[in-house]
């Protein structure tokens, strides 16, 4: 479930990121636009942001270890219970809406609009 939902997350954002690469080609060629590569620019910003927030997230992160560690002890304990299906389904469905809109699906986006699509979904 979870190699699942990740792998179609990886395509959906370098189909994104190659719709903003395609978006950012149809800036008439004349144009004082058209010399800024608006999707590279756009790819370093996100990274660099990303970047950031991670650091400054790491730094708390000791305070909310045990407090994590005991929900995913539930949640285990809750699937052990569970037929295989119903687990694969729940942790496809889980991944894939904890992954929508992240840090990571965005940077992937931002990559594949800046590079090659399929070195993105290779290196993803």
């Amino acid at each position: 479930g979870t190699f699942g939902a990740l792998a179609i997350m990886t395509v959906i954002s370098v189909l994104l990121g190659q719709v903003l690469h395609q978006l950012d080609e149809l800036i008439p060629a004349g144009s004082t636009a058209s010399k800024i590569p608006f999707d590279d620019v756009i790819a370093a910003t996100l990274l660099i942001y990303f970047g950031v927030n991670t650091i400054r997230d790491a730094q708390g992160a000791a305070e909310k270890e045990d407090e994590e560690k005991e929900e995913a002890q539930e949640v285990v304990d809750q699937f052990a219970e569970e037929d295989t299906f119903k687990v694969i389904l729940s942790t496809f469905v889980l991944v894939f809406a904890a992954e929508w809109g992240d840090k990571s699906f965005l940077a992937t986006i931002a990559l594949a609009a800046a590079s090659d699509p399929v070195g993105v979904v290779g290196g993803a």
